[in-house]
């Protein structure tokens, strides 16, 4: 066989190939708007639009959706055929589909069963959101739909038989398995990581609990990447909707009814979620004993001591103070946000295990609230700590030794996945900065021999739930703590504090830690090159010389956010830290600055989660 004769047959396969494709996202529409699903419509539809999804993402790939050609080449085009027949039938053949699948073929012009399958914008849950995820996609499956679309068949659920659904669910998700192993590794790993994105946004857009309860069923695959962290951002936003209280205007409440076979079958137990007890903490077993001061945050280290709830660990207490006139509003603030972080296990988000909070009355205009955090359990006579062994990295900059590049991209990797974390369930840090970033000494672990603990992010005094309706509450304002802030985020008029917010500081963080080196020094040093400090110092006094060198700084942070003229100090991270670490640090600081402001939040928000996936990304491929 000549090699035209080859060419001739592969495109022929191609062909057949691309319109089976059409046809099965053709044949998801006719299954998916199949009737008689009554309560349990919304997420079995949820479901196939997923698997629905991983096709499409597929066909993409592989060049049969507006992809590149070039992979698909190398695949056994045969075998790629025969797949997708064997699918068009099981979604197609009125046979299998009463037999296997408990669906009955009706008539068309039954005018009792007229309509097609639900409008976006008329279903509920994870279903309207689909819009909104990979547009380029949608946008595929709508053109195919069309293309598609005729007078034909339609079914209908003979009996709501959960093992009957459930082989349908499964038999689709095998047939796309073995589609996607045909990819070659590297596209493989590029569609793994693919999904685990569409299913953080998902997580992040929900408006529902009962949502998270079918994106943690969907994160129960071997074909997706990073599920524990998913699963425990998707727990923490279900717990955070469940309570309700900080719910924004497009979330809603749990419905009382909701029992269906899908809870069961996912045998999901974080419904009991509503019912997490909030652990208050009682002031009296408290015994309170050094004071640690990191820049303009106080700390203490503590023992607290409670036989009937089993604790008796050396902690760490961030103290707050509230105002009593606006106490009982932040007071149930301080309460979700610790049952939150208290419920937080997954390794992705660094931070100290929270035991709870206490409060005490004080005279005056305000009273006290600590947020608790286990340093060492003393029930297994782990060996006490000090106030020495608490470093903040702020306090490491000074050090004679830095610590080696791999150990530095480790934290900044470390930090960046906690605030996606964060963001994910929905939850604004409000205080990124290196004194709250933290290290602790423990027995053999110091940060002299590289084994210190950590990094763990601390100061979520003023975290609050990402919602512009929420009250805020203003930090207290310092120079310094001012050089992390924003500039939108700053000055008597000042925008409502939002995500890309908290990731400007973080690339601030990111910048000090590339550098090894504060920002206050990195700022003057960028600011100051074309002053000269020595001849402004003989004519001065230590007062002028303070404003020269704050206006210097100043004029370092507005070179952060100028793309024009910032080159000398990315190319200084990129010297230090390399290519991709510059990227990740340029992505912190010019988020949400490449474009014009979005008049639609969502889209703004989730924008910024998809940055922040791209900013974990580069730094997971800083391997040094």
């Amino acid at each position: 066989m000549s090699g035209l004769d080859v060419a001739s047959g592969i495109a022929g396969l191609i062909s057949l190939s691309i319109s089976l494709f059409n046809g099965c996202i053709q044949a998801f529409e006719l299954v998916a708007a199949a009737r008689h699903l009554e309560q349990d419509a919304d997420r079995v539809r949820c479901m196939l639009d997923w698997e629905q999804y991983r096709l499409l993402q597929w066909g993409e790939r592989v060049g049969l959706e507006g992809g590149s050609t070039v992979q698909s080449r190398q695949l056994n085009w045969t075998l790629v055929t025969d797949l997708l027949r064997q699918l068009h039938t099981q979604l197609t053949d009125a046979n299998i589909l009463r037999e296997r699948y408990n669906l009955d073929v009706i008539d068309p012009n039954d005018v009792s069963l007229t309509g097609s399958r639900d409008s976006v914008s008329s279903r509920k849950g994870i279903g309207k959101l689909w819009a909104h995820v990979k547009p380029n996609l949608q946008l595929a499956h709508t053109r195919i739909v069309k293309e598609s679309a005729r007078a034909g068949k339609k079914l209908r659920w003979a009996a709501l038989d959960q093992s009957k659904i459930l082989t349908l669910l499964n038999d689709i998700g095998h047939s796309n398995n073995i589609l996607h192993k045909m990819l070659e590794s590297a596209e493989q790993d590029f569609v793994r990581n693919a999904l685990s994105a569409v299913l953080r946004d998902l997580v992040s857009r929900s408006t529902l609990p009962t949502d998270m309860t079918i994106i943690k069923a969907l994160l129960d695959m071997d074909y997706i990447s990073g599920t524990s962290s998913i699963e425990a951002a998707a727990s923490l936003k279900q717990l955070r909707l469940y309570l309700g209280v900080d719910r924004r205007s497009d979330e809603k409440a749990i419905p009382r009814e909701h029992t269906s076979f899908v809870d069961s079958a996912i045998n999901d137990n974080s419904s009991g979620s509503s019912r997490q007890t909030l652990s208050k903490l009682s002031y009296k077993q408290l015994q309170r004993e050094e004071t640690v001061t990191i820049g303009e945050c106080r700390h203490e280290i503590g023992t607290y001591r409670s036989p009937k709830k089993g604790l008796h660990s050396q902690v760490l207490i961030e103290w707050k103070s509230v105002e009593k006139q606006v106490e009982a509003r932040l007071k149930t603030r301080i309460e979700r946000l610790t049952l939150l972080m208290s419920n937080i296990s997954d390794p992705a988000f660094h931070s100290l295990k929270c035991l709870g909070y206490l409060g005490y009355q004080t005279p005056g205009a305000c009273n006290m609230y600590g947020l608790i955090y286990e340093v060492v359990d003393l029930n297994h006579e782990t060996p006490p700590f000090s106030a020495s062994s608490l470093r903040p990295l702020s306090s490491l900059f000074g050090l004679s030794k830095a610590p080696s590049l791999t150990r530095r991209i480790r934290i900044a990797f470390a930090l960046a996945e906690t605030i996606l974390q964060l963001h994910t369930s929905g939850w604004l840090h409000k205080g990124i900065r290196s004194e709250n970033v933290i290290f602790l000494d423990r027995a053999m672990h110091v940060w002299e021999n590289g084994s210190s603990l950590g990094p763990f992010v601390a100061g979520y005094e003023y975290a609050r739930a990402d919602n512009p309706l929420e009250m805020t509450e203003d930090a207290p304002s310092n120079p310094i703590a001012d050089l992390y802030r924003h500039p939108e985020a700053q000055g008597v008029v000042r925008l409502s504090f939002k995500k890309i917010y908290d990731l400007y500081a973080l690339g601030c963080v990111l910048l000090e830690v590339a550098l090894w080196q504060s920002l206050e020094d990195i700022l003057f040093d960028a600011g100051n090159v074309e002053e000269k400090p020595a001849e402004a110092a003989e004519n001065s006094n230590l007062q002028q010389e303070a404003h020269l060198k704050w206006t210097a700084i100043i004029r370092g942070k507005q070179l952060l956010i100028e793309k024009e003229i910032n080159a000398s100090i990315f190319d200084k991270i990129a010297y230090h830290a390399g290519d991709k670490y510059r990227d990740a640090v340029q992505m912190c600081l010019l988020a949400g600055m490449s474009t014009q402001t979005s008049e639609d939040d969502d889209d703004e928000s989730e924008e910024s989660i998809q940055t922040q996936l791209d900013i974990v990304r580069v730094l997971g491929q800083c391997n040094v």
